[in-house]
């Protein structure tokens, strides 16, 4: 896989679905089943606000802020 098509995955679709896919290719991975399909639809939907949510954290107006 090139660098150029991991940095339009990465531009596109953020890092999560960019690892699973460069993971599949370092494998040899050549069938992408269902549930294949299903976990990529899952990481691209995937955004670093859901990782801070996780936290506890979200941002408001440029600043960081604990949800209680």
């Amino acid at each position: 896989m090139s660098a150029v098509v991991i940095a339009q995955l990465l531009a596109q679709f953020g890092l999560p679905l960019t690892q699973q896919i460069y993971q599949w290719v370092k494998e040899g991975k050549t069938e992408v089943t269902d549930s294949d399909w299903s976990l990529l639809t899952t990481l691209a939907q995937y955004r670093s606000s859901d990782s801070l949510a996780a936290a506890g954290i979200k941002i408001e107006n440029g600043v960081m802020v604990k949800i209680s």
